[in-house]
């Protein structure tokens, strides 16, 4: 009897000993991880590198600071959908993407919005995009503006040549983009999606892009 509670004293201690082993390795695991967590936050993958696609109407650092990015900024620390929102408030900007190349990369990915119809207003002409999203403001003389019927607009048959005949030379950044004479807008706001007034005209607009 005496052997046995020897032995379970024994096979006690060493049970102590293994749970007090485990604990101890399991507390420096979790302390190795803090620790990593917290270099990795501070110290390790800051931003040496910012690279920016795709960008045609901003220059890179334009775009950057839209978004505040800049060189030294942690790659896990930046968020990354504030700095997307930020981006396309920029009217041109549709779309971004921004990749994480560690340890010290970031990419910037841009595509652009693209003018697929004009239309005049009293300093010259805005472009507007596909959801007709006020691009960019053109001062142009009116007189400079193309000469272009509603007509000529709709006829897949005419060139472009036949479209200006009578007319002036469009500025180069109107050409081949056609003017909307069908619905005049009620409001223009760069950046903002033009309003045609109270009626919806989504699907007329849909349509005549589509055209």
């Amino acid at each position: 009897m005496g052997m046995n509670s020897v032995e379970r004293y024994y096979q006690k201690k060493k049970k102590r000993k293994k749970r007090a082993r485990v604990l101890f390795f399991s507390l420096l695991f979790i302390l190795l991880m803090i620790t990593l967590a917290i270099l990795s936050m501070t110290v390790f993958f800051n931003a040496e590198t910012i690279i920016v696609e795709g960008n045609n109407h901003y220059s890179a650092e334009e775009i950057l600071e839209r978004g505040g990015l800049k060189i030294g900024q942690n790659l896990f620390r930046l968020d990354k959908f504030k700095a997307i929102e930020q981006m396309q408030e920029l009217p041109y900007v549709k779309s971004v993407t921004i990749r994480r190349r560690l340890p010290n990369r970031l990419t910037v990915e841009i595509v652009e919005n693209q003018p697929v119809v004009w239309v005049a207003t009293e300093g010259g002409a805005a472009l507007l995009n596909e959801d007709y999203r006020v691009l960019e403001f053109l001062e142009i003389p009116a007189e400079e503006l193309p000469a272009q019927s509603s007509e000529e607009q709709n006829s897949e048959e005419k060139s472009s040549e036949e479209q200006n005949t009578g007319g002036v030379p469009a500025p180069a950044l109107l050409e081949g983009i056609p003017q909307l004479t069908q619905i005049e807008p009620t409001e223009l706001l760069i950046g903002e999606t033009a309003k045609f007034g109270e009626e919806d005209y989504t699907g007329f607009l849909k349509r005549l892009y589509e055209a």
